[in-house]
């Protein structure tokens, strides 16, 4: 056999397995494209929906003298919490506002956002935290720090729950 008719038998030969290895690939393709088009998963929105449902709440009262502070907790399927938080004060106008966080172990972090009695034109913004104990909340006193009208608990002072004057039990929630 001489080497121009094995050339062209290697060439025939290339040519007929290309053809196969051609589908193959379109092929491949194929089904590639149908395993990613099965049931696709619900929308940004529904999926936020889901894990923004409130999956328990639980409301608290707290009274100091003539001091009352009423708390409504709404744990959420994310571990966030949202709820309001009222508080009434003699000869003072009420904080009434919506708290907005999260439990870090047993204690709930979060940012209250309220008005000073009448006045909606303007609204304050405070970090409190409460530590949950035996189904009470005891809020806490820490040292609070502003950067760029922002306001935390400074990082490098504990947060006292033992000298807190606002002890909060369980109460039933009113609708």
């Amino acid at each position: 056999m001489s080497y121009k008719n094995l050339t062209n038998k290697i060439h025939v030969t290339l040519s007929i397995m290309k053809k196969p290895l051609y589908y193959l690939s379109i092929l491949a393709a194929i089904i590639t494209c149908s395993c990613n088009s099965g049931p696709k998963e619900k929308s940004d929105s529904s999926n936020k929906a889901r894990t923004d449902t409130v999956v328990s709440q639980t409301c608290y009262l707290s009274t100091y003298e003539k001091d009352t502070l009423i708390l409504q907790v709404d744990q959420k399927a994310n571990n966030m919490v949202t709820g309001k938080l009222k508080m009434k004060f003699p000869n003072k106008p009420a904080n009434d506002g919506t708290i907005e966080g999260k439990f870090v172990g047993d204690t709930l972090f979060v940012d209250y956002t309220f008005i000073l009695g009448a006045n909606k034109a303007q609204t304050f913004k405070n970090p409190m935290a409460f530590l949950l104990q035996k189904k009470e909340l005891t809020m806490g006193i820490g040292v609070i720090e502003t950067s760029y009208g922002r306001s935390y608990f400074a990082k490098d002072k504990a947060i006292n729950f033992e000298k807190s004057k606002y002890r909060f039990k369980v109460t039933d929630c009113k609708k």
